[in-house]
C-alpha cells in the first residue's frame, strides 16, 4: 500500500507567506490607531483639560485615557478574535478543497496562541493610544478651557 503524503506537510512556504501578512496587518491597524489618536487629539485635549479641571493629576489623566483605548481595544480584539476563531477552520478549509490540497489543513490556533496574541495586541493598542496624550495632562486647564 502506497503512503500518501500531507498535503499540509508541503504549505511551509505558504504558513511564512501568511505569518509575514499577519505582521505587515498588525503594523497597519497599528498606525491606524496612532493616526486616529493623533487625529482626535486636539478634540480629545478639551476632556483632559476638564479632568485637569476637575482635579486629577497628571498620572490619573494618563491613566484614564489608557483605561478608555485599552477598554475600546479589548472589545475589538475579543470580537475579532471570536469570530476568527468560529470561521478560520471553515474558510481555510474551504480554499484548500477549492485548490485541490483537501480539506481539513485549517487548524486553529491553540488557546495559548490566541491569549498571547490578545495580550500582545490590546497591550500595543493601550501604548498606542496613550503616546499622544503623553504632555497633554500636564497643560493647565486654563489654557485649553480658556476664551
Amino acid at each position: 500500500m502506497a503512503v500518501v503524503a500531507d498535503p499540509a506537510d508541503q504549505l511551509g512556504i505558504v504558513r511564512g507567506a501568511v505569518a509575514a501578512l499577519i505582521a505587515v496587518l498588525a503594523v497597519i491597524g497599528l498606525t491606524s490607531l496612532v493616526t486616529t489618536s493623533l487625529l482626535g487629539y486636539r478634540d480629545q485635549l478639551r476632556d483632559v483639560s476638564v479632568l485637569r479641571a476637575m482635579g486629577l493629576t497628571p498620572l490619573q489623566v494618563r491613566t484614564a485615557l489608557m483605561t478608555r483605548t485599552t477598554a475600546l481595544a479589548l472589545i475589538a480584539v475579543g470580537i475579532g478574535t471570536v469570530v476568527g476563531r468560529l470561521f478560520s477552520a471553515t474558510l481555510i478549509s474551504a480554499v484548500s478543497r477549492l485548490y485541490g490540497l483537501g480539506a481539513g489543513i485549517g487548524i486553529p490556533p491553540s488557546a495559548w496562541t490566541l491569549a498571547a496574541t490578545v495580550a500582545l495586541a490590546v497591550g500595543a493598542a493601550a501604548v498606542a493610544g496613550i503616546l499622544p496624550f503623553r504632555s497633554a495632562g500636564r497643560l493647565p486647564a486654563v489654557t485649553v478651557l480658556g476664551p
